[in-house]
């Protein structure tokens, strides 16, 4: 298994923080590679189907129970990412002084380990770029 993990520290109120970015539905409203998010329900759980701003689409499901703010965990069911096994975990909290966002993940890559820990690396770096200048 692959491991990626990015973290940021942001100097603004927790609770702001966790409004604007901590819904696993509103990544659109964030992420610059997430054009548009339409919310999945089956028997299976909770999906959220992201059309990306290339035109691709990728469905994820959120695997754990949403009973805590701005922490959440998912996974890809399908999309054009060169991983399986893709696990991720999303999570805002306090932190001295301020807030800290960190997201990682675990897979196994369908190209180069290289490629595939590029790729996700990218995406976590872009979305918590876009948060941590939102609060500038």
């Amino acid at each position: 298994m692959i491991r990626v993990e990015k973290e940021r520290r942001v100097a603004a109120d927790l609770e702001e923080v966790r409004s604007f970015a901590g819904n696993f539905f509103e990544i659109a409203r964030w992420h610059p590679s997430v054009s548009e998010v339409r919310r999945q329900e089956d028997t299976r759980g909770t999906s959220r189907l992201l059309l990306l701003a290339d035109g691709a689409e990728l469905l994820e499901r959120r695997l754990d129970n949403a009973k805590v703010a701005g922490l959440y965990t998912y996974t890809i069911v399908r999309g054009p990412m060169p991983v399986n096994d893709y696990t991720s975990t999303f999570e805002i909290a306090e932190d001295d002084g301020g807030v800290f966002i960190k997201w990682s993940g675990q897979f196994l890559s369908t190209t180069t380990d290289e490629e595939a820990t590029k790729m996700i690396s990218g995406i976590y770096e872009d979305g918590l770029q876009s948060i941590q200048e939102h609060f500038k």
